[in-house]
């Protein structure tokens, strides 16, 4: 006679994991670092607070992991979307611009927790220093490095003074910074008009590069 087919399987443990990085990035997004709980995080993700101390440790843990696990899944998704073939195929103010406005785009989604990650660095003790340990960002850094020399490699337009690891470097926080603080950095018309922003500062990009390299 077969066994009750009703019976719950008990979740592994990436999975309850999962659940608390899950539950904890929206609280997060939500309230802020100091204004969510281990209580609420358990809560929400269906599991008592024990296992999630059993799981982490400490809150600021599960914010450290649950940050970088945004970033992985943002350096993950930009760069399957994005090939070295991809840019091969588009001259260089095309290829700048797309990246650009992907980049832009999924920071966008990610503004809330960058938020978040700005005020906790600032003023919350057991977390500082956290931001600079992410490492969804570096990762996302390096392989925009990397994707820079590779092109670099196979085409002879691409200018090639600045260093590549200051380019990728450079992109970001001009695009972060846009991303974050684009309520009072931008005049009105760009915040509502996402493509005509993009637009500039991929010739921004572009054209800077070509200034220090001494091209036109």
């Amino acid at each position: 006679m077969a066994e009750d087919s009703g019976e719950r399987t008990r979740p592994t443990h990436q999975e309850v994991r999962a659940a608390i990085i899950d539950a904890a990035r929206r609280l997060f997004g939500e309230k802020g670092y100091g204004g969510t709980t281990t209580r609420e995080i358990a809560r929400r993700a269906g599991v008592h607070e024990t296992t999630l101390f059993r799981a982490f440790g400490s809150k600021a843990n599960i914010f450290r992991e649950a940050i970088a696990t945004s970033f992985e899944e943002l350096t993950t998704e930009l760069f399957i979307e994005t090939s070295v073939e991809d840019v091969l195929d588009m001259d260089i103010d095309e290829s700048s611009r797309y990246f650009i406005w992907r980049l832009y785009d999924l920071l966008h989604d990610q503004r809330d927790i960058l938020l978040t990650v700005l005020a906790a660095d600032a003023h919350e003790g057991e977390v500082s220093g956290g931001v600079h340990t992410i490492g969804g960002i570096e990762a996302h850094l390096v392989r925009t490095e990397r994707l820079i020399e590779e092109v670099r490699a196979r085409r002879s337009d691409v200018p090639r003074l600045v260093d590549a690891a200051l380019i990728a470097r450079f992109t970001f926080a001009l695009v972060l910074a846009l991303v974050v603080f684009g309520d009072w950095l931008l005049p009105g018309g760009y915040q509502e008009d996402r493509d005509r922003l993009v637009d500039q500062i991929g010739a921004f990009v572009v054209h800077a590069h070509r200034e220090l390299s001494g091209e036109r």
